[in-house]
């Protein structure tokens, strides 16, 4: 594939990945957070942009780990660049990725809880392309990734 980002250049491809092998390992992971996903659940809690409150959601993501796989909370901008010096990570999109099952548990906790301005879904055609994983026989889901976001 060609494809080019917004600036006309050539974009980075990686190859995609059947992961339905490595499926079946969630009761030890359900509960575990990684290194990684912790520190980012760490960032999430230094996030101050608008009405987005980092460390309510750090402490709701930690205590409803059940309910997704993976969290990540970038910018859209390059804000975070400008107020890293002063602690602050002004991020303004979560992305989360839901464990099979639990969708409607997780997109009525944060419509309850988070107070954003959008909530929205990426199913499993998007994901695929974002994340470059499928599964083997996997049949069409509207809901994969939780997209939460404060202007």
């Amino acid at each position: 594939m060609n494809k080019k980002d917004e600036r006309g250049k050539k974009r980075r491809t990686s190859k995609t990945v059947d992961i339905s092998k490595a499926k079946k390992r969630k009761t030890a992971t359900e509960s575990k957070i990684s290194k990684i996903q912790d520190l980012q659940l760490k960032v999430i809690g230094l996030t101050s942009h608008d009405n987005c409150d980092g460390k309510k959601i750090e402490n709701l993501l930690r205590k409803y780990r059940h309910l997704w796989q993976s969290v990540f909370m970038p910018s859209s901008h390059l804000y975070p660049l400008r107020d890293m010096e002063y602690g602050v990570w002004s991020a303004d999109t979560l992305y989360v990725l839901v464990r099979e099952g639990k969708e409607t548990d997780l997109e009525k906790l944060v419509e309850k809880q988070l107070h954003a301005d959008e909530i929205n879904w990426i199913g499993s055609d998007k994901r695929m392309e974002l994340l470059g994983y499928w599964k083997k026989d996997e049949v069409y889901n509207p809901k994969l990734i939780l997209v939460v976001w404060w202007d």
